[in-house]
């Protein structure tokens, strides 16, 4: 059988900490002897998708690292240091998920 995939699929394959992950990886493993296709435009949009990502996680991990230099001393335990990131990190347009995955 032929399928065509929009950008969601790949993303969610190449990202494991991309919410659609589990189901891209379940797709593409359970249809390996098929032909999937994707256009030129699906492509394109998939490498800008990506370029962006990890464009923002280095944001965020740049955020994370100034944001640790500053206040080395005042986080109890993790879950507080978690939740200050979280919020100190709105800027950055990973969501919420990405960023307690990473």
């Amino acid at each position: 059988m032929n399928f065509f995939v929009d950008t969601n699929i790949p993303i969610g394959y190449t990202i494991i900490h991309d919410r659609l992950h589990e189901k891209s990886k379940t797709f593409i493993d359970n249809h390996e002897t098929d032909s999937i296709f994707w256009s030129t435009l699906v492509k394109k949009e998939y490498h800008e998708t990506l370029n962006d990502l990890i464009d923002e996680v280095k944001i965020f991990l740049e955020y994370c690292k100034s944001i640790l230099k500053a206040n080395q001393n005042d986080f109890i335990n993790y879950y507080e240091f978690e939740n200050f990131i979280l919020n100190k990190t709105k800027e950055c347009t990973l969501d919420y998920r990405k960023k307690q995955k990473f």
